[in-house]
């Protein structure tokens, strides 16, 4: 079943507590730009995390880089949005939910730190958990200055 042509979806922006309401043509083309930075995203981070992978073997040293340079990103974009720039939806949720969503992994980095922990390798598990949380917040942190500093 096929919703109706006159339906809308209303997505809600949770930093401006506004919602922004869609039609089906306008939100088959935000899955578009979506879907289309998510491939870009997701390239990015295999050949960022696998170049830099070679250079460390024993630690995931490619997922760290690609979190925190996600986190930064992240941090400049939202901030930027909160000290007043209008930056659309649109713009927002292709490199937000597309770019950084399949450029950055959680889930990477769990298994990652889980196969150190099974390796025996507790040192390298508890510096991977603490550098990859640590530092990205601080890049998030990093990001909301930069974006205070460059918006005012």
């Amino acid at each position: 079943m096929f919703p109706p042509p006159a339906l809308i979806i209303s997505l809600t922006n949770s930093f401006r507590y506004a919602t922004v309401s869609l039609s089906m043509k306008s939100l088959f083309t935000h899955l578009f730009w979506i879907g289309l930075f998510g491939f870009f995203g997701s390239l990015s981070r295999f050949l960022l995390s696998k170049g830099i992978g070679r250079l460390v073997w024993a630690f995931p040293l490619g997922t760290f880089v690609v979190n925190v340079i996600g986190s930064l990103i992240l941090g400049f974009m939202m901030y930027s949005v909160l000290a007043g720039k209008e930056i659309s939806p649109l713009v927002r949720d292709a490199i937000g939910i597309g770019f950084l969503g399949a450029f950055t992994t959680m889930s990477t980095f769990s298994f990652e730190t889980f196969r150190l922990l099974e390796q025996g390798e507790m040192v390298f598990a508890f510096i991977n958990i603490i550098i990859n949380v640590g530092a990205c917040l601080f890049a998030i942190y990093i990001g909301k200055t930069i974006a205070y500093l460059a918006i005012g």
